[in-house]
């Protein structure tokens, strides 16, 4: 139906969470958080 797109500029920001960029940030999120795990668990097996 062509009544139901949206405006571009929600298209484009729909673009950008899911899209390669979403995708990109996401799996960077994700090895932030482990290897911030990990490093807290290697200083905490230390003290």
């Amino acid at each position: 139906m062509p009544g139901d797109r949206l405006p571009p500029v929600n298209r484009l920001e729909a673009w950008i969470v899911t899209g390669p960029l979403g995708h990109l940030l996401s799996a960077a999120a994700d090895w932030a958080v482990l290897i911030w795990r990990l490093t807290r668990n290697r200083l905490s097996r230390k003290g």
